[in-house]
């Protein structure tokens, strides 16, 4: 049984808080429940799947190396051949091999295009900024209003916080 000390609007955020409370130590059980379900259900059928999967890479593998094999025959008219159950595709292309190192070299030769840098504000340091610092930059300090709240935790489950 709940008793309300409060009217008005508290007495509504007590229920608001009571109803999320419930409802939160309802999905965690719940949840729970889910999870050791199935992690059993993934158990049993892994027992099935694992040999399944370690026989598919091996059979790709020969499937790959069996084209690179006899890719003169294989591919011989065309670099797309369909067969019953699918199709095998040959394509070539260069591809350029960068070795270790390679990034302090290209900065030592000055060749800054070849280099990413991602730019980007630090909203820390931006923001401790004096008021005449963040006008230069158009920003504006202004007041912000925050809510949340916390669940008180007992014996219904996982308490916790919530922010709108």
């Amino acid at each position: 049984m709940r008793r309300l000390s409060h009217d008005g609007p508290l007495a509504r955020a007590e229920d608001l808080l009571f109803e999320i409370r419930t409802l939160r130590a309802e999905i965690s059980i719940l949840e729970g429940n889910a999870e050791m379900e199935i992690a059993r259900v993934r158990e049993r059928y892994q027992k099935q799947l694992d040999p399944r999967a370690g026989k598919l890479r091996l059979i790709e593998g020969e499937l790959l190396n069996l084209m690179k094999k006899e890719k003169a025959e294989i591919f011989a008219a065309a670099d797309k051949v369909e067969l019953t159950h699918g199709f095998l595709f040959f394509a070539q292309g260069w591809k350029v091999k960068i070795p270790r190192g390679a990034l302090a070299r290209i900065e030592a030769e000055g060749w800054s295009e070849a280099i990413r840098t991602a730019k980007s504000i630090d909203r820390a340091i931006v923001e401790a900024w004096p008021e005449a610092r963040l006008a230069k930059i158009g920003a504006e300090k202004k007041m912000a209003e925050s809510f949340s709240y916390e669940i008180k935790r007992d014996g219904l489950g996982e308490g916790g916080h919530g922010e709108l």
